[in-house]
Parts: C-alpha cells; sequence; structure tokens
C-alpha cells in the first residue's frame, strides 16, 4: 500500500517524503492489558518506521477513565519514555 502510495504521489508531481504516513502495530498487545509487552511494542514501531511510518497509536481501554488513564501513564513510561 506504502509504495501505491509513494507512486501516486509522484505522479501527482509531490514529493512522498512531504507526508505523514500513520498506521499502528498491534505487536504488543493492548496497553491496557496485563499482558501488554513494550519492548514488541516498541520493535513494531521500529518496524514501521523502516517503511516510512511516521506516526503510531495505541489503542486505550473503554471500560473507565481511571483505566485508560492507566494504560496511558504505563504507555508513556514504557514506550515513550
Amino acid at each position: 500500500m506504502l509504495d501505491e502510495l509513494r507512486g501516486f504521489m509522484e505522479d501527482a508531481g509531490r514529493d512522498p517524503k512531504s507526508i505523514d504516513i500513520a498506521f499502528g502495530t498491534g505487536a504488543g498487545g493492548s496497553p491496557g492489558s496485563d499482558t501488554f509487552n513494550p519492548e514488541a511494542q516498541l520493535e513494531g514501531d521500529a518496524e514501521l518506521a523502516d517503511l516510512g511510518v511516521t506516526w503510531s497509536g495505541a489503542g486505550v481501554p473503554g471500560d473507565s477513565l481511571a483505566h485508560a488513564l492507566e494504560a496511558l501513564e504505563r504507555f508513556g513510561e514504557s514506550v515513550i519514555r
């Protein structure tokens, strides 16, 4: 898909490096899960970066605000650092 996108960009006379590409990875699981693996998340993010992805997202639980905040804190400390 990324090669096709880059081809469309070039056909339109635009530099493919001029746009951001957002994509997420399921590597590592959910930051809200007890089985979340930050190292696997970082490896998945690195693989995406090697493909040219410039932004990556991660889902947080929606069952409660407290759980979502806990997951965000965990993600920040273990992945974003």
